[in-house]
């Protein structure tokens, strides 16, 4: 992950303060590099956290953690200018 709401997370002590303002968000907007490619994610919060739930529920027991559930490709905008 490189940002979040367009803040870069190049601070750990901003990175803290990032996910602390999350709690109260229904999305973010998370900025990654995969294959060398920047991508833009919208992430619903409500929804990572029900399959964290549902992973934590289907792991109980065992001590490895679930990966969190990404798309490959981002999904294309509602409203693009192009």
């Amino acid at each position: 992950m490189t940002s979040i709401n367009g803040t870069p997370l190049d601070d750990p002590a901003r990175g803290q303060e990032i996910f602390q303002t999350l709690g109260s968000a229904s999305e973010a907007r998370v900025t990654v590099m995969r294959n060398g490619r920047q991508q833009d994610l919208t992430l619903n919060l409500a929804q990572v956290a029900q399959q964290a739930e549902a992973a934590l529920g289907e792991n109980a027991g065992q001590t490895a953690e679930a990966p969190l559930q990404v798309p490959e490709t981002p999904p294309e905008p509602a409203n693009s200018d192009e």
